[in-house]
């Protein structure tokens, strides 16, 4: 077995080599009038400034159809699915375990509405995925587009993920390869933009051999990676970080600064969703085995890390939802030990999440480390 790294609680680990130091509103301001905040607002159907890049097509029809169809889109899902999640976080997701400001969100690909829902409170968010971190497009390039064409099919890449709760792994490894974007920071900056936030800044990451974050540039075979700066609507500061990584044993045995990256967190808080039930096989017991040594907490559907290895004399585990087995061709992944919890007794979720949507319950396992190590 993979030898895990020592925990290292390192206070400037995310800003690469310097934490941005605290800044004047006056600053704040100037910096949120940046390219990325304008190009984010117009493909989310979101007015922007009145002197920004864009203001010339809002009143294009392709624009205005697309801003009506993303707020019917939005409208449902803040309606039917958001208060419930905010209700679930506020109440059991607010205690022990979850006061850090780090949430490590792995085969999360670009999905910034689910972890900053129910991880409201955090202010540096890991995501991982296989797609690639993808570039921001110019003002040019957007003119060029056929805005017609493309801007539905930025609604469509975000149809599953807001009446499902997750993205459609094949149609995501076509549509954030050149069908329609070229990566997920186009995604992940709709998203905020719908979510209230300003885009601060972004730039290209990646990891050094100490697992620190730091400026990309050239050719970099792993780890390749974007950073995302942007601000609240309540005046707060966040991270966003998705880093294109393959989780699997050999890769991961391979990619050192990636698990020193986790180990330096300092007792992040993990989520799982939606993993095509990658935990479950032999091959990724590297990841579970990393999860479980350096996390201070973990939140996940059934797709997540298998039952029988978290050890109930070292976690605090809650259930939530209901759990039968997994929908669909996960149905030989049932877990008879999980599923024998769960009858013993559950709280109840609320909302729906996870695969099966709608087809079968859905259900959160929520473990926190004991001792005086959980935040």
């Amino acid at each position: 077995m993979l030898r895990l790294l020592p925990v290292v609680a390192v206070s400037l680990w995310f800003g690469g080599c310097s934490q941005p130091k605290t800044e004047t509103k006056k600053s704040v301001a100037r910096q949120a009038e940046t390219e990325a905040n304008d190009i984010a607002r117009f493909l989310a159907g979101v007015p922007g400034r009145a002197d920004g890049p864009f203001r010339d097509l809002e009143p294009a029809a392709a624009w205005r159809r697309h801003k009506e169809s993303f707020d019917r889109m939005w409208g449902v899902f803040e309606e039917k699915r958001l208060p419930a999640m905010r209700a679930f976080q506020e109440k059991e997701l607010s205690g022990a375990g979850f006061s850090g400001d780090f949430v490590l969100y792995p085969f999360g690909g670009p999905d910034v509405l689910t972890v900053t829902t129910l991880f409201p409170k955090a202010r540096n968010y890991v995501l991982i995925g296989l797609e690639p971190p993808g570039t921001l497009p110019s003002r040019e390039d957007v003119l060029a587009a056929d805005l017609e064409r493309q801007l539905p099919r930025m609604e469509q890449t975000l149809d599953s993920l807001l009446r499902r709760s997750f993205f459609i792994t094949a149609s995501m490894d076509k549509e954030l390869r050149g069908q329609i974007t070229d990566g997920l920071l186009q995604v992940m900056l709709v998203q905020l933009a719908r979510r209230g936030y300003t885009v601060l800044s972004h730039d290209r990451v990646t990891l050094n051999d100490a697992g620190e974050l730091v400026a990309r540039t050239g050719t970099v075979r792993r780890n390749r990676g974007v950073r995302i700066e942007a601000q609240g609507a309540k005046g707060e500061v966040a991270r966003f970080v998705y880093l294109a990584a393959n989780l699997n044993n050999k890769w991961l045995e391979e990619n050192e600064p990636l698990r020193k990256f986790v180990a330096r967190a300092g007792q992040p808080a993990a989520f799982f969703k939606s993993t095509s039930y990658m935990p479950h096989k032999r091959e990724f017991s590297v990841l579970r085995d990393l999860i479980l040594a350096h996390c201070r907490a973990v939140v996940q559907d059934d797709s997540g890390i298998p039952y029988k290895y978290v050890d109930r004399g070292k976690w605090d585990v809650r259930l939530y939802g209901e759990y039968k087995q997994p929908y669909g061709s996960f149905r030989y992944l049932v877990q008879k030990d999980l599923r024998k919890a769960y009858e013993a007794g559950a709280a109840p979720l609320g909302f729906r999440i996870g695969y099966g949507f709608g087809r079968v319950p859905s259900g959160l396992q929520v473990f926190v480390k004991k001792g005086p190590g959980r935040i």
